[in-house]
């Protein structure tokens, strides 16, 4: 009697029966009035309108039933599993969608079922209390008849088979045979009490099955979202394929023709019986061999993002130092920094725990951050590595450049697939564009995520957040 669910169980039996009188009133006041106005567009109207009512009827009730009980109640899922459906096939999906006449009889049913709840409740309670309070009413009784002396003694009544004589007097035989009702008031309260949570519950089991979504119907609307999901993955994967020969096509055109152009000098010299010194011949084949390696490097990142579109690149994960990395990728890159471009490299490792990902691959993403810096920093710039942990959940790689930076419109874009923010100076680099998409495939892969901030003018700070690696079992 003293547990919370019992008075919710209560408060939702009570309501049954005021909500179950306004479903009935207003649904069958509509259904009844749209279909006598149907040969006008009015009645037509009003039947929509009592679809849609009887929809929120069930939306409220399923809150009742999943605020008040604490029934899980799954909603049916939508019957439209395309995007931006016309009104009649909106219309005729909820008309022949099993759950919308489900919700529809579950609404009407709360009219006989409000009825039965209210008069189970009235009986239980009127008789409980009659029962419990028997022995203070002819307490009462006693007090009234002996301080005003009002009409009605000598009125009488029978108790368990005893004749009992209301006459102002007291009397220890009439109280006592009155108060084994006490007891059984309660007793009765008591049962009435748990009947609330009986009826409840099945009140609850019911909204469940008409108003939530059934195992079948659950797994139909799991195939469909799974159907359209891969269909979607599929449309989404072809058009990234699409740009991608588009894209590769262009990017390998340019040192296609430089090689072939060199090739081409040399094959015309030698056919003319031109001499050619050792430089020339130096110089011809420096090209030729620069132009090759990027296009190299080109076929091994277009394998990397297509292993990434299919989920086929090979990672090895471990528990691994991702200061030591980090500083193994700065000690590789100091003489491009240092002497060729005049940037000052710095790398700062704060005491840090293990990281969890491919150690390969995480230097291969340190590699293309921190070589971008250097080449996108002026000289007399500085480009900073810095590993710390984060947010107790991660290893953050913070590199930090002082280099122009990126404007806001192109920061949304430099993950994407051959985006560059200044093409001449990529090109200039030997980038394709691709160095920045594939560290953030690669990231994601590993459980983590590379993120950027940048301010034109002042430099740009790349962050890749690495989960930590758990705790080795003993």
């Amino acid at each position: 009697a003293w547990q919370g669910q019992t008075y919710r169980s209560l408060l939702y039996d009570l309501l049954a029966f005021p909500l179950g009188i306004t479903y009935f009133v207003v649904l069958v006041t509509l259904i009844s009035t749209g279909i006598g106005m149907l040969p006008i567009v009015v009645g037509a109207g009003i039947l929509a309108l009592a679809g849609v009512v009887w929809w929120w009827f069930g939306e409220g009730e399923r809150w009742l039933a999943t605020t008040l009980l604490g029934v899980p109640i799954t909603p049916p899922p939508s019957p439209i599993d395309r995007p931006n459906p016309s009104l009649w096939e909106r219309t005729r999906a909820y008309l022949v969608y099993g759950p919308t006449w489900k919700r529809l009889a579950f609404v009407l049913l709360k009219f006989p079922i409000g009825i039965i709840l209210f008069v189970v409740i009235v009986v239980g309670l009127s008789v409980g209390f009659a029962l419990a309070l028997e022995p203070l009413g002819y307490l009462i009784n006693y007090s009234i008849f002996n301080s005003w002396q009002i009409a009605g003694q000598g009125e009488t009544v029978t108790i368990w088979g005893q004749r009992i004589i209301l006459d102002g007097t007291w009397s220890w035989t009439n109280f006592l045979l009155l108060l084994p009702s006490m007891p059984l008031g309660i007793v009765v309260l008591l049962g009435t009490l748990h009947g609330f949570n009986a009826l409840a519950w099945v009140n609850g089991q019911l909204a469940r099955a008409l108003l939530g979504a059934s195992e079948g119907e659950l797994r139909l609307a799991e195939a469909r979202t799974a159907t359209a999901q891969a269909r979607a993955r599929a449309d989404a994967a072809e058009s990234s394929q699409r740009a991608l020969i588009i894209n590769a096509s262009h990017e390998l055109r340019t040192p296609l023709a430089s090689v072939r152009a060199h090739a081409d000098a040399l094959s015309m010299a030698v056919a003319a019986g031109m001499p050619l010194d050792a430089a020339a011949v130096q110089r011809i084949s420096t090209v030729i061999s620069r132009e090759s390696g990027r296009l190299g490097s080109l076929v091994d990142d277009l394998l990397l993002l297509a292993g990434s579109d299919t989920g086929q690149v090979p990672l090895v994960f471990s528990a691994m130092d991702a200061g030591a990395i980090a500083r193994e990728v700065c000690d590789a890159l100091a003489p491009l920094a240092e002497r060729e471009r005049r940037v000052r490299l710095i790398c700062e490792v704060e005491a840090t725990p293990f990281a969890w990902g491919d150690r390969l691959r995480l230097s291969q993403i340190l590699m293309n951050l921190v070589r971008n810096g250097i080449l996108y920093t002026p000289e007399g710039g500085i480009v900073a590595v810095q590993v710390r942990p984060q947010e107790e959940r991660f290893v953050a790689v913070v590199v930090a450049d002082t280099g122009m930076g990126i404007a806001a419109d192109d920061l949304p874009h430099v993950f994407d697939r051959f985006y560059r923010t200044d093409a001449s100076r990529a090109r200039d680099s030997g980038g394709f564009g691709l160095g920045l998409a594939i560290s953030h495939d690669l990231a994601q892969m590993m459980g983590g995520d590379l993120r950027v901030s940048s301010i034109v003018g002042e430099g740009s700070t790349f962050t890749l957040l690495l989960p930590l690696a758990p705790a080795p079992t003993a």
